[in-house]
């Protein structure tokens, strides 16, 4: 009957029914993925949530952070600031206790009273700070470890005493393997550099799923579809995601992307460092796709996923697609 409705319809009809429903699936979309917005951020306050609260005192203790680091930061700059870190933490404190979000943060706020600490319009923060500092660190801070470092120039240029043009021209997209299995201090420490990538505020909002097992790596691979003719030499397929409880505002629904998608080239090329073959898999699935693949992993609900890495050890020859880039003048738009 369908078939028989769909030849006697006029083509006219046919398209617009087609356009209807790209445009239902176009909807469910991105209603999905505003309602995990609205679920998993802080856009609408969940304070009470350890990931959503340690968002908003990273942001409010980078702010700190990053004006101590200005030429000429202002005396006493950013007191509201200053303010509702200490109610943000003290909040943190009773919650959840100190760990690393409380001494990151506790850190900066030291420098900072350091720095301004007698200034009258900070006395009654600094009285409340002192608390926290004591819960914080019961044994007393280390005071030579500060919120700004200083490097000197030409101790920066000594870094740059290699050919990086030649390293970064080196790496490719490998789609051929090794049988020797992928050594797990080597993904560690992949991932440990690749998290030097810069993210909004530095809130660090990455994850990586690692899989090991071949049967999940295989129905993973299936599942995501781009790597048919060599997912069975992958001996490790990283899943890099971002948890959304790291943004707070409408303006940062798509942050998740810009930060996942800096972090997966900074993994990538730590992977290339620490000598591993890897190739990236893109994440342009359906709703339906996506939400298998999240029930394979485990993944928490508030993880969105950006991409897939295959990797696994490199063979003695290797063989890869040369991939030609576009020419500079196609990419780089001067604006006068």
């Amino acid at each position: 009957m369908i078939q028989r409705l769909k030849k006697l319809a006029p083509q006219p009809l046919k398209q617009l029914i087609y356009k209807l429903l790209k445009l239902k699936v176009f909807c469910s979309v991105y209603y999905r993925d505003a309602k995990r917005f609205l679920s998993h951020s802080s856009m609408v306050s969940h304070r009470g949530r350890k990931e959503n609260l340690r968002s908003l005192i990273a942001i409010d203790y980078h702010r700190l952070e990053k004006g101590l680091a200005l030429p000429n930061p202002k005396p006493a700059f950013g007191v509201a600031i200053v303010d509702r870190l200490v109610d943000l933490l003290t909040d943190y404190l009773s919650r959840h206790g100190p760990d690393w979000t409380i001494k990151d943060a506790v850190l900066s706020l030291n420098a900072y009273f350091e720095r301004y600490g007698e200034d009258a319009k900070l006395l009654k923060a600094r009285e409340r700070f002192e608390i926290i500092l004591g819960e914080a660190y019961p044994d007393g801070i280390n005071q030579k470890v500060d919120a700004i470092s200083f490097l000197s120039k030409e101790d920066h240029q000594k870094t740059l005493d290699f050919d990086f043009a030649s390293f970064y021209h080196s790496r490719h997209s490998i789609r051929e393997f090794s049988n020797e299995p992928v050594c797990d201090d080597l993904i560690r420490a992949s991932i440990q550099l690749a998290m030097r990538a810069p993210s909004v505020c530095n809130r660090q909002p990455w994850k990586v799923y690692s899989l090991s097992k071949p049967e999940k790596i295989s129905k993973l691979c299936q599942i995501q579809g781009g790597s048919r003719g060599f997912a069975d030499q992958i001996s490790r397929l990283l899943v890099v995601a971002v948890d959304l409880s790291e943004f707070y505002m409408v303006g940062e629904r798509n942050e998740c992307w810009v930060d996942g998608g800096i972090f997966l080239q900074s993994l990538l090329v730590c992977l290339h460092a620490n000598g591993l073959g890897a190739c990236p898999l893109n994440w342009c699935v359906s709703t339906a796709v996506d939400e298998e693949a999240r029930s394979l992993l485990g993944a928490d609900p508030g993880h969105n996923i950006i991409a897939l890495i295959a990797v696994g050890s490199l063979k003695d020859h290797i063989k890869f697609a040369r991939s030609e880039r576009r020419p500079l003048d196609d990419v780089l738009i001067k604006v006068e």
